[in-house]
This record gives structure tokens, sequence and C-alpha cells, in this order.
């Protein structure tokens, strides 16, 4: 079988970028994947976890573009996000895993911990 054909779930999008970033949210962004699984891609999941929790969260059950805004952050925290693809046939395996992201409590700016 083909696999540029076949129909099935999408690939994976890309690791989430933080674009922007207060002390209690950020804009996450993400490249689509590169194989649609041959249907297009409906939507994206974004989920997160903070540092010590070993359970992924929805941040954004559904998002219809490839950036979004994700508000209500604990400030000082430190958190991991990754993105699935969504069609019609179903969910793609998660993205990479972002980089460890703080959010800076007392100045509203924040570190990448690579």
């Amino acid at each position: 079988m083909n696999p540029c054909c076949s129909t099935g779930v999408p690939e994976p999008p890309s690791k989430p970028l933080v674009k922007e970033m207060t002390s209690s949210s950020l804009v996450l962004h993400w490249e689509p994947p590169l194989l649609d699984g041959g249907k297009q891609i409906l939507a994206y999941t974004v989920e997160y976890k903070e540092t010590g929790v070993s359970v992924w969260q929805a941040a954004v059950p559904f998002v219809a573009g490839n950036s979004t805004l994700i508000d209500d952050l604990t400030p000082g925290a430190t958190y991991q996000f990754r993105v699935s693809a969504n069609n019609e046939i179903g969910i793609s395996r998660p993205s990479p895993i972002s980089d460890s992201i703080t959010l800076d409590a007392e100045s509203g700016e924040c570190s990448l911990e690579y």
C-alpha cells in the first residue's frame, strides 16, 4: 500500500514552541503534520503537564489553527506541552514534547530549559 495515498490517522504535528508569554499565559505554535492521513486535519488537541506530574491534561481540546492561547497557568510553575492532530479517522500520536517552560511569578517573563 502506498503510504501517501492511504487513509488513516495523521502523523504528529511538530514540536510546539512558545511565541508569547506572560506570568500566567502563553501562545503556543506548531507546524501541521507532514502527512495528514489522507483526510483534512479538522483540529488539534493541546495538552500540558506540570513538572513532577505524570498525567497530561487537555489545555485546549479543539484548536482550529496551528497556534493557541493557553491561560490560567500558575506563575512560577514549569510546564511542558504536546499537540495531537485530529482528522475524521482519528487522533495522531502526540507531537514531540516542548522544552520545559517556567513562568516567572515576579516579572512576567519566562525561561526555557533545554
